[in-house]
């Protein structure tokens, strides 16, 4: 009695996990036609086919001694179950809604010329203090917005229509109150001034670098206190621009292949970092696209350029302290790389379809970890610590099929590498959006990111 009801336990066990028809008990020897002798590899009807053509499944397994072979039951259990697990779907990463959208001053024009498709967001940057979002347009255009979505100035140009116009019905362009207008290609805010003694960087693309103090949030007018020409940076257009975490100098980069460091009372250059002679082997071969000056110590920043590496400068003797590059990791453009608050990790991300978002260990034992960005079909264009004190997040833009993707920064178990810890990557959240995103920036004292896009749109997006 005991070996019948120990045979029908286990019949019934196969048939609830192969989903066959469960034997009853009988003689040794005696074949029940309503089963084989031995599980089919042929899927059984309303079975699972993928399940019953497993080839592990009652796998001989040689034995030690040299004897005759015998057949494994657990080994086959485990990888039916290990089969089943795997086709289990991941759980879905969480959309997070857009919280606030500012659009392009055109937008709420009477009449607004059809051909008027200057509007892209290059950069977007939070006020030290999170009361003002600067942001730098393709029309020239530097405006500043209240969180809230609030126009509180436009510089190099004038948002208003001409009152004649709107009763002429006449469809113009905005009037620029300063000329030549070009593209506003990086924006970075004086670490740390609040207020009235707020400072903001920005460079174009002719090459122009200028200063701004911004003392309010109200109808005072943002002044500027300086501009250098392009001979400053070798008649070559700018692209990135910061500031060092004490304030002491401006950083600027672009096509000279060089980083100036500015004067930020006189914007004179005090110190150049690189060089444009091809036997000096560790500086960049191409143009820098980015810039990023690092938050625990004063005389440290990254660079990142078109030669598709990612480099750490010490600005008191201008020469490369380390460098950061793997193959096929590559920088069409935008700001692909940064630096965590306490300095002990770099982030870089691959401008390819799908690419790698790497996190190195700034003190030179490499790459530490990295996931891809094989959920969106887009290509990367920036990516940012969040600027807690952990930099626990991860913003990353993308272009072609637009989304702000959140990657979430773990501490694994076991404590090695960066700092007696090591780290994981792993998607978060993300935000559709209707275009391609060029720019994001992190607030500095609350969960929200702001994000330029290609449509004129900066979104405040609020994070996990």
């Amino acid at each position: 009695l005991a070996q019948v009801l120990s045979l029908q336990f286990f019949s019934a066990v196969m048939a609830t996990t192969l989903n066959v028809p469960a034997t009853t008990g009988r003689k040794a020897g005696s074949k029940d036609r309503s089963t084989p002798d031995s599980v089919s590899t042929a899927p059984t009807e309303g079975g699972d086919s993928s399940l019953a053509n497993s080839p592990r499944f009652f796998t001989p397994q040689p034995r030690g001694d040299g004897g005759p072979s015998r057949v494994s039951v657990g080994s086959g259990l485990k990888a039916v179950f290990n089969q089943r697990a795997a086709k289990q779907e991941e759980p879905a990463i969480p959309v997070l809604k857009v919280h606030q959208e500012i659009l392009h001053p055109s937008k709420h024009w009477q009449f607004r010329i059809p051909t008027v498709t200057a509007m892209q967001v290059f950069d977007v940057r939070w006020s030290p203090d999170d009361e003002l979002i600067a942001a730098g347009y393709v029309d020239g255009g530097l405006r500043f917005f209240t969180p809230k979505g609030k126009l509180v100035k436009s510089y190099h140009i004038d948002d208003h229509e001409d009152p004649e116009c709107i009763e002429r019905g006449i469809r113009y362009r905005a009037k620029m109150t300063m000329e030549p207008t070009s593209t506003i290609t990086g924006l970075r805010w004086q670490p740390c001034k609040k207020g009235r003694a707020r400072r903001l960087a920005a460079c174009d693309s002719k090459g122009t670098v200028r200063c701004y103090a911004v003392p309010g949030t109200g109808l005072e007018a943002v002044k500027m206190l300086w501009q250098q020409e392009a001979s400053v940076t070798k008649n070559g257009p700018t692209q990135c621009v910061d500031w060092l975490v004490d304030g002491s100098k401006v950083l600027v980069g672009g096509t000279a292949r060089r980083i100036y460091c500015l004067d930020p009372s006189s914007g004179d250059t005090v110190v150049t970092c690189g060089s444009d002679d091809p036997s000096v082997k560790m500086c960049h071969a191409n143009r820098i696209l980015s810039v990023r000056a690092a938050t625990h110590c004063p005389n440290t920043f990254l660079s990142a350029g078109w030669d598709n590496i990612v480099m750490m400068w010490d600005v008191r003797t201008a020469e490369v302290v380390r460098t950061f590059s793997k193959s096929k990791h590559v920088f069409k453009g935008g700001d692909p790389v940064d630096i965590s608050q306490s300095g002990e990790c770099v982030v870089s991300a691959s401008s390819e379809v799908g690419g790698e978002i790497l996190m190195w260990d700034s003190g030179g034992s490499g790459l530490v970890a990295s996931t891809d960005m094989s959920t969106s079909a887009g290509s990367v264009t920036c990516c940012q610590f969040s600027k807690d004190y952990t930099s626990a997040d991860i913003g990353v833009g993308t272009e072609g099929e637009a989304s702000c993707t959140f990657v979430r920064r773990n501490d694994r178990v076991a404590p090695k590498n960066v700092g007696g810890r090591s780290w994981t990557l792993a998607h978060s959240a993300h935000t559709p959006m209707r275009a391609s995103i060029w720019c994001l920036d992190f607030a500095h004292t609350s969960r929200k990111a702001a994000v330029g896009s290609t449509d004129g749109v900066v979104s405040i997006v609020s994070t996990l």
